[in-house]
């Protein structure tokens, strides 16, 4: 009878192993399922803050070429209206000509 009882036990720490395999089995497919999850999370929380970013810096990208725009704009048409808004002095001009080459050019 000892050997029965020694098979029995020996089969019911089998049954344990077998079991805690398929336990440790389990829990080691939750881990990488949890694991997967959280990755998949965590790139999606990055890729939306990302994208807030450069939407943000886009944004303020756009608003900056726009007012140096603008304002360039304005300066070339008041340069272009003061250039209008001069007269011609081709006394001066033929004045300045004689100073500068030493000749007279003004006829």
């Amino acid at each position: 009878m000892e050997t029965t009882d020694a098979t029995d036990v020996i089969q019911e720490l089998l049954d344990a192993e077998r079991e805690a395999e398929t336990l440790l089995d389990g829990a080691k497919e939750e881990a990488a399922r949890r694991l997967s999850k959280a990755r998949e999370e965590a790139a999606e929380s990055y890729k939306a803050r990302y994208e807030a970013r450069i939407a943000a810096l886009e944004d303020s990208y756009r608003k900056q070429v726009d007012g140096i725009t603008g304002k360039y704009n304005d300066e070339m048409d008041a340069y272009r209206s003061s250039l209008k808004n001069q007269t011609e002095d081709s006394r001066a001009f033929n004045a300045l000509l004689d100073t500068l080459l030493g000749e007279n050019v003004s006829g």
